[in-house]
């Protein structure tokens, strides 16, 4: 495993600890009925972290298909 791989697999990672958190949090203040900022917000960043999961899916994917091919 290269260190590209393995740079890859912790962001990947932390992308979904980060938007688990997040759908966390949103729930708790949609419970608490307190809201800092907008869940609109909330909801955008997280679907943006939902996007750098799946490029960065496809990049690891393509990282695996260099490996197997060498």
């Amino acid at each position: 495993m290269t260190d590209r791989d393995e740079a890859c697999g912790r962001l990947l990672g932390n992308l979904v600890d980060a938007i688990s958190i997040l759908e966390k949090g949103k729930e708790s203040c949609a419970l608490d009925d307190w809201e800092i900022f907008p869940m609109e917000e909330v909801e955008e960043i997280i679907e943006q972290l939902r996007d750098m999961v799946e490029r960065l899916n496809v990049e690891i994917a393509e990282i695996d298909d260099e490996n197997e091919g060498e």
